[in-house]
């Protein structure tokens, strides 16, 4: 499983997908950009964290 140490928040990340976009790789989604590699446009994403 994963692992969450107390005390320290835990987030998702998402992306918007474009139906166009002027380069390929900014067409996909990810949770993760660690899965997919380095995104073109880092911008895209939203952090959001969990805390308790």
């Amino acid at each position: 499983g994963l692992e969450r140490p107390d005390g320290r928040p835990w987030g998702a990340n998402y992306c918007r997908s474009m139906q166009n976009p002027p380069r390929p790789e900014d067409r996909f989604s990810s949770w993760s950009p660690l899965i997919r590699g380095k995104f073109h446009q880092p911008d895209l994403f939203a952090h959001i964290f969990f805390v308790k």
